[in-house]
């Protein structure tokens, strides 16, 4: 079947009847002369309405011809009695005048056209309909990818006598990769980590996800491993840790790399221990406002080339600060396409190292954001702020 027909017209017989040639070519045709019927059929269903401009001209048709055009149906007029006035008295009132409505040719040429144009704005309105239904999907999984992705930065930051923890965290509205923690893993060590997940969305927040499972002293086994003899555990370090991590997330698995600084503090010296793979280098603000880059490391985690890691040590004094950061804090634009840059924000880590640490770490993510001059970040705005008091 070619498609569904609504002939409305009355008498055939002195005139004109387009229903045997429609049959002919494969449309399922109706008669109807009643308007409360060819509402109905409307209703139901009907690809093209062809109307006898004659019946038309009678009272009340013109809530039918409403119909058609609140359904999408094409409706193309003809006269059953030759009239031409009739035509051209109700040419705007449809979507077409038969000329010859006994002609084959222009029957099966004008109906074709227009039921083709009528399937094809179904499909395209179907296809919409799924594309915002999909869109709304991907809305929800957005908003609660978001949501398990927050829940996961701490809360609540060690609270140790000799040392201060600060952090600033501005998500990127389509969800990135960054993530962040410290904890307290004896006595005497503080371990701290800030990693950035390729890419955004669903995928990169789970891996996000994933990662922090892995060095997670309840869900892990790569921070901190326990044994049944003395000393009962070993805690690894930066080295041995992204090793293990490169060897978990190869990126044939994942279809995702990712850049870590992962550090070790001694909680009695304040001695650093630290790595990074990929990540941009830690920075240490030393108390007389100069700043020392963290370079040691390796290559990115999931890539393949990144181990053996390259470990580093570096000893805290009494008011130094260290900062952990993604690029996304350096690289951020202004409408000019200049970049933040590392120089601006290392200069303005030095000018506030006489500030709170909280507070330091909030003007220095307000600064990037004049700096952008109202333009959305494009990506995780993440800093991690410790500072260490001494004995």
């Amino acid at each position: 079947m070619n498609g569904r027909v609504l002939l409305l017209q009355n008498d055939t017989c002195a005139g004109i009847d387009p229903g045997p040639l429609l049959r002919a070519q494969g449309y399922a045709v109706t008669r109807t002369a009643a308007q409360d019927q060819a509402r109905e059929l409307l209703m139901r269903g009907a690809d093209l309405v062809l109307a006898d401009a004659d019946l038309l001209e009678g009272p009340g048709w013109e809530a039918c011809l409403a119909e058609c055009r609140r359904h999408a149906v094409p409706c193309l007029l003809f006269s059953g009695s030759r009239s031409l006035e009739s035509l051209v008295a109700r040419e705007g009132k449809g979507d077409g005048v038969l000329l010859r409505a006994d002609s084959l040719a222009e029957l099966s040429a004008r109906v074709s056209a227009l039921t083709a144009q009528r399937r094809l704005r179904l499909q395209l309105a179907q296809l919409q309909r799924r594309v915002r239904m999909r869109d709304r999907e991907q809305e929800e999984e957005l908003r609660s990818a978001a949501q398990i992705q927050r829940s996961l930065i701490p809360a609540h930051l060690p609270d140790i006598d000799n040392y201060r923890f600060a952090w600033h965290f501005q998500p990127f509205e389509r969800i990135g990769g960054d993530l962040f923690n410290v904890m307290q893993l004896d006595e005497d060590t503080v371990m701290a980590y800030l990693f950035d997940v390729s890419g955004h969305g669903v995928s990169s927040a789970m891996v996000s996800v994933s990662v922090h499972q892995s060095l997670s002293l309840h869900t892990g086994r790569i921070v901190k491993r326990v044994y049944v003899a003395p000393p009962y555990y070993k805690i690894l370090s930066p080295a041995e840790v992204l090793g293990e991590l490169e060897r978990e997330y190869p990126f044939e698995r994942f279809e995702k790399f990712f850049t870590i600084t992962y550090l070790l503090l001694t909680i009695s010296t304040g001695r650093v221990h630290y790595s990074s793979a990929g990540h941009p280098p830690p920075a240490v603000v030393r108390r007389n406002g100069s700043v020392e880059l963290l370079r040691a490391g390796g290559g990115l985690i999931g890539l393949g080339v990144g181990a053996p890691f390259v470990e580093g040590e570096i000893v805290l004094g009494a008011g130094d600060r260290l900062y952990l950061y993604s690029d996304g804090m350096i690289e951020g634009a202004n409408r000019q396409g200049e970049q933040f840059g590392a120089e601006r924000f290392f200069g303005l880590l030095g000018l506030l190292w006489d500030q709170p640490l909280q507070a330091g770490c909030r003007q220095v993510a307000e600064r990037a954001r004049q700096f952008a001059e109202g333009r959305p970040p494009q990506d995780d705005l993440t800093l991690l702020g410790i500072e260490y008091f001494g004995d």
